[in-house]
C-alpha cells in the first residue's frame, strides 16, 4: 500500500521516477534497469530536470515567503503584517540565509536601501548566508 506523501502528484512512474510496491518488485526493477541503461538514464534525467525546474529549496522558500508575506489572500494573523518594513526585509533575508540563497539577500538589501529601511541586521544575514554556503562548498571539496 502506498503512503500518502504526494509524490504521485509531483512525479509520474516510468517517466521521471520508478516506483515499486513490494520488495520482490524492487529487485525485479533493479535488475531490469541495470540491463536497460538508456531507459534508466532517460528516466533519471527527466526526474532531475523536473526537480531542478520545479522542486528546489528555492521554490519551497519562495512559496513559503509568498504565502506569509504576499498573495491575493494574505494570512491576516501573519506576524509580518504587524512588522515595520525594515523587519520584513530582515525576515526575508533570514529565510534566504538559512537556505544559502545569496542573490535574494542582495535584492533585499537593495530594496531596503531604496525604501530607506536598511539595517545592519540585513548585512548580518548576508554574512551568515555566505558562511553557510562556503561551509557547504568546503565540505563538497573535501569529499
Amino acid at each position: 500500500k502506498s503512503i500518502g506523501h504526494g509524490q504521485k502528484d509531483l512525479f509520474k512512474d516510468g517517466i521521471n521516477l520508478v516506483e515499486y510496491a513490494a520488495e520482490k518488485e524492487l529487485f525485479e526493477k533493479v535488475a531490469y534497469y541495470l540491463k536497460n541503461d538508456d531507459e534508466r538514464k532517460r528516466i533519471a534525467k527527466a526526474g532531475q530536470k523536473l526537480v531542478l525546474r520545479e522542486h528546489t529549496y528555492k521554490h519551497r522558500c519562495d512559496f513559503v515567503v509568498e504565502t506569509i508575506f504576499g498573495g491575493s489572500k494574505p494570512l491576516l494573523r501573519a506576524k509580518a503584517r504587524r512588522m515595520v518594513p525594515k523587519d520584513v526585509h530582515v525576515a526575508y533575508a533570514k529565510i534566504y540565509s538559512i537556505h544559502k540563497l545569496i542573490d535574494p539577500i542582495f535584492e533585499e538589501i537593495k530594496e531596503a536601501r531604496i525604501a530607506q529601511s536598511a539595517s545592519f541586521k540585513l548585512l548580518i544575514e548576508l554574512v551568515k548566508g555566505l558562511l553557510r554556503r562556503a561551509n557547504e562548498l568546503i565540505h563538497l571539496y573535501l569529499q
